[in-house]
């Protein structure tokens, strides 16, 4: 391909606008047919007769070109040119893309020298824009973003370099167009280029590039006369969830605060949302915005959480500073449009900075929930109250007293717990072995709560009350290992209920070594409690500790010998552990089982 050098394009030369008589008439018809509506039973039926139209108008031309004609060489070369551009917007409307991509190249290679002209721009800058989408349709996201680049090369060159405005028909044929609307014709083009930028980077796994492209897409979108609000409020949306996934939470504040004033203004504004359709359409997006400003409030109470556990609460977030001074989105707030909390510059460092975050973001979760009923959007709904049920485990880090902060993680299982009762593994696997997983680490978390507790107190405790309260922590245990159970259970074959040997996916082996691995370490934790007091001298509770010894040995051989026959890939950390364990278990059995005399 060659390079396209707007910088040392030609000086403008004089283009033969005017066509002949005949070819006008021609032009005419083309335009004429290109306008009208096609029937939905035939939908490209005056795009193929608009192509005709062009056809002719070509074939003409060439003729005129071997026996001579009104037009110069050069005027014959740039006319055919426009006319291949033409043909390829024909092809690509009419869904035939590689025609389309053979016209517009064959086009851009003669009017690439002229581009930085008025007669020229918009349609170099054009053919630029549609080669780029084709490609990135087409897979190839590093080729279409050479031609994007190009796009917007040009609009910058030309915009310094001319003052003339661009003409976007190159005939002095039906151009109605004031000098502002072919300025903003221009820009409305460099605003496709941005946008496609945006997706094109995002492709290519440029993930701030893309974010600063849509950034300037919709910054430059605000002052079009045809803003489509309810489109421009779900990128806002989907720009937030960028920042808040790289801990800018100022800016992804400012993006969701722009999405839910647009929102807000639509039906202020006069918007028509009296059809269903409209109508749906604006309540999901309501919903969405309002499920994006929960994950929010549960991103931003999770590293605050992390810092907290980590004693790390000094360094304010250096992302979100390096973003100081971007351009923010000028939108008129209404009056009714609430006010929400802003994350601290650095983080919730206690429960009292917390609780605003985790308040909010519950009531956001609530309000989609509202929308995402399970009956409908299953997987919606599933990981939303996912989410709440985060929300309570995160905000669990910054409560120093053990008892709310068991009560917390409870309110997590309480939340996860109704979900498996909805869901039927057969249609819903995924969801169904997610959380069944999620239960299993939120048990196990009130498990190591309550024994951490219980170890620094049994000493003191009354026998009865001691007796009370490991049974209570036996049935966490037991909850626990019932989930685990029922995780890796999910991975078996239907009807032999037999694990895969080995695992297909990875990602499943260490799924269920994980989770067979959280059981042996529940059979080691479990206290040995008598039934009666006729059970409860020493060899017999020494009894029931082997046998929990013996069955998490169980459980650590099972792991071993998967890993041994087949690997885990990204396993080997544990896996280490997990050797020694199989090492040191067996002697502490001998010892625990020794008789005390």
């Amino acid at each position: 391909m060659h390079k396209l050098n707007f910088r040392t394009a030609r000086r403008p030369t004089k283009m033969p606008v005017q066509l002949s008589p005949q070819h006008q008439e021609i032009y005419l018809q083309y335009l004429s047919a290109k306008e009208k509506q096609s029937p939905s039973e035939v939908p490209f039926k005056y795009l193929y007769e608009a192509r005709k139209h062009l056809y002719k108008l070509k074939n003409e031309l060439e003729k005129e070109e071997e026996s001579g004609s009104n037009y110069s060489k050069e005027q014959q070369r740039l006319l055919l040119a426009v006319f291949d551009y033409l043909l390829g917007i024909n092809h690509i409307d009419s869904e035939e893309l590689s025609p389309g991509e053979k016209a517009l190249t064959a086009s851009l290679e003669v009017l690439r020298p002229h581009a930085v002209q008025p007669l020229y721009c918009s349609i170099v800058l054009n053919t630029l824009n549609q080669l780029g989408i084709l490609w990135a349709n087409w897979s190839d996201a590093r080729r279409a973003a050479t031609f994007l680049e190009k796009a917007e090369e040009l609009y910058h060159a030309y915009a310094k370099a001319v003052k003339e405005p661009p003409v976007p028909n190159p005939f002095d044929v039906a151009i109605t167009l004031t000098p502002t609307e072919c300025w903003d014709e221009l820009d409305n083009l460099h605003t496709h280029s941005l946008y496609y930028l945006a997706q094109v980077y995002g492709s290519l796994g440029l993930k701030d590039k893309s974010a600063e492209y849509c950034r300037m897409t919709l910054m430059r979108q605000l002052g079009r006369k045809d803003l489509n609000q309810l489109t421009w409020a779900l990128d806002c949306m989907t720009l937030s969830q960028y920042y808040t996934s790289i801990g800018a939470f100022p800016f992804a504040h400012h993006c969701l605060t722009a999405a839910e004033s647009m929102l807000w203004s639509m039906s202020g504004d006069g918007v028509s949302l009296d059809s269903t359709e409209q109508a749906r359409s604006f309540q999901r997006a309501k919903a969405d915005l309002s499920w994006i400003w929960g994950k929010f409030y549960l991103n931003a109470l999770e590293v605050s959480a992390e810092r907290h556990v980590e004693s790390d609460t000094t360094i304010e977030s250096s992302l979100s500073m390096s973003l100081c001074g971007m351009p923010l989105f000028d939108i008129q707030r209404p009056a009714t449009q609430p006010v929400r909390p802003v994350v601290p510059s650095a983080f919730a460092q206690s429960y009292t900075e917390a609780q605003p975050l985790f308040l909010e973001g519950l009531r956001c979760l609530e309000e989609a929930k509202k929308f995402f009923v399970i009956d409908g959007f299953v997987t919606d709904h599933v990981g939303i109250v996912k989410d709440m049920s985060q929300l309570y485990k995160h905000l669990g880090a910054f409560e120093s007293d053990p008892v709310r902060r068991s009560a917390l993680t409870q309110r997590c299982a309480l939340l996860l717990t109704p979900l498996l009762e909805s869901l039927n593994p057969a249609h819903f696997l995924d969801l169904v072995q997610s959380v069944t997983y999620e239960l299993s680490t939120t048990y196990e978390a009130l498990v190591d709560s309550r024994l951490a507790v219980f170890e620094n107190v049994a000493e003191g405790l009354p026998y009865k009350e001691r007796i009370e309260k490991a049974i209570d922590i036996n049935k966490l245990i037991e909850k626990t290992i019932q989930y685990s159970t029922a995780f890796i259970t999910l991975y078996a074959d239907p009807q032999t209920k037999l694990l895969p040997e080995p695992f297909d996916d990875a990602d499943d082996a260490r799924a269920v070594m994980t989770a067979t691995w959280r059981m042996a370490r529940l059979w080691a934790r479990k206290i040995p409690v008598p039934e009666s007091e006729a059970e409860a001298d020493e060899n017999h509770l020494r009894g029931l500790k082997a046998t929990y010894l013996r069955n998490s040995l169980v459980a650590y051989t099972q792991i071993t010998a998967y890993y041994t026959q087949f690997g885990i890939s990204g396993f080997e950390d544990e896996m280490e552990v997990i050797k020694a364990m199989c090492d040191l278990l067996p002697r502490h059995i001998s010892e625990v089982e020794k008789p005390v005399s």
